[in-house]
Formats: structure tokens, sequence, C-alpha cells
């Protein structure tokens, strides 16, 4: 239940500006690719979706802003492998761990890019109404502010997803935007500002990534960052792009080829 404290709340930067209201919940939403290719990656994606993960769980529990949390994979089949996370409520020694999110994202088959996004936003958008429902009646009425982010990681060109799903991503995005949904599109072996907009993002949170472990894990953890601001209240949708590492550092967990077997999914076969 949201609280309705405001002692987390209240603040002034060190210029005396006062900071904004953080949201009344944060419900954020990430697609990843998981195609074969994505193997030049060498397992970053999983490993910086689940920081994400807990990155978001500390802003959440710290400034008391309830925080869900889904993750969707997709190759040539779209799976949910972890939906509606509460960050706030679940202790941080039950959520999942990087293990299973490495599971769920060995790379493998085709890239299905538009039907999964298409997928993704149309849970964020039930998620949210979820959430209100969950509500108590006098705070519904109130109309509290619910911000809401979608993240959208591919290194390629859809090539299974089905006809018009390009167009009715396209479309719901621009409703989703137009209500104030934050939504960041990174790309890797593509030209990611053409692709990011073509598929309804704005072209300054359209994200080039460089395709391997370390260009992955910097633009990741650079939008982590973001996702976290907008957990403070600010709403700027600024990327910010960290600098690569070295390269020096070896990925810290192996990276194979062999799918694990689907234990914790939900599976829609194209």
């Amino acid at each position: 239940m949201m609280s309705l404290s405001c002692k987390n709340h209240i603040g002034r930067t060190a210029l005396g500006v006062r900071k904004p209201a953080p949201p009344a919940a944060h419900i954020v939403a990430g697609c990843g690719d998981r195609s074969g290719s994505m193997q030049s990656m060498r397992g970053a994606p999983p490993l910086q979706f689940h920081e994400q993960m807990l990155m978001l769980a500390d802003t959440g529990k710290k400034l008391d802003v309830p925080t869900i949390f889904t993750l969707v994979t997709f190759d040539d089949r779209t799976e949910v492998p972890f939906e509606q996370i509460n960050l706030t409520e679940t202790p941080t020694a039950d959520l999942p761990s990087q293990s299973e999110f490495v599971d769920h994202m060995q790379p493998r088959g085709m890239t299905s890019l538009y039907q999964s996004g298409l997928m993704t936003l149309r849970m964020l958008e039930s998620h949210v109404e979820d959430y209100r429902r969950s509500l108590p009646s006098v705070v519904q009425k109130l109309d509290p502010n619910i911000m809401t982010s979608y993240v959208l990681l591919t290194d390629g060109e859809d090539n299974t997803s089905e006809r018009g799903c390009k167009e009715a991503h396209v479309a719901k995005l621009k409703e989703l935007r137009a209500s104030g949904t934050m939504a960041i599109f990174l790309g890797a072996n593509i030209d990611a500002g053409a692709t990011g907009m073509s598929m309804g993002f704005e072209h300054q949170t359209s994200i080039q990534v460089t395709p391997t472990f370390n260009g992955a894990e910097c633009a990741l953890r650079s939008v982590s960052n973001t996702l976290q601001r907008a957990s403070t209240g600010d709403d700027s949708q600024q990327v910010n792009i960290l600098p690569e590492s070295d390269g020096s550092e070896p990925p810290p967990l192996p990276w194979g080829w062999t799918p694990p077997p689907i234990t914790r999914s939900n599976c829609l076969r194209n």
C-alpha cells in the first residue's frame, strides 16, 4: 500500500531549490533481446538488468516509493521470467538472483523485436491499472502520480514479428508517452536513433550501444541511473552515458550458448 507519509519526500538542493516530489509509485518494464547475436555482449545484459532491479529496490525502499519491476526477454519467442515484483516489499534476499537473470537471457534464436516490445507495453499499461485498483478508494480519487518506465534493448532488426506489430507498437508507445511514460531504446549493430524513432521513441532517448561487454554494461548502467532519478521525482528523461571501462576485467560470469530449461516463465510461441 502507498505510504501517505512525506518525511522522506521533502528536501532542497545545495542551492536551496526545492527537490521534486517522488512519484506515488514507479512501475518499470524492461524488454531484453537474447537472440543469438547477443553473444557479442558476453553476458552483460542480464547482469545489468539484475543490477537495475537492485538499484531500483534500494531507491524505492529509501524513499518509500512502491516500485514494481517486470522483465520480458525475447528471441523468436517471448518470455516473462519476472513479472510485477514489488521491489519495496520484497526482502533483498528474496529477489531473483543474478544467475536466474543469466539463465533467462542466454543467447539463442532470432529477433521478435516489435511483437515483444508491444507485449511489454501492454503489460506495463495493465500493471498501472492493477496498482491503481490496489489503492484505497480515497487515494484513487486523488489521482496519484504513478511514474512508468519502459526500456527496450536489442542488437538487430526484427525478423520474426507478425505483420502490423511495428505499427501497433508505435501507436501504443505514443499513447503511453503522452501520459508520461519514460521510454528508452538501446540498440547495437543498428542505427539506434533511426530505429528507435521508427518505433516511437524520442531521438534523445534512443541510445547507441557498442556490442561488447563493456559497451552494454555502461549503456545499461546509465539507464539504471536514469530510472533511479525517476524514482526521486526527476522527470528529465536525460540519459547520461557513462564512459566505458578499459576492458581489462573479464565478465564476472561464464557465457554460453546452451539455453536452460524454462522453469519460471510464461512462454508465448509465435
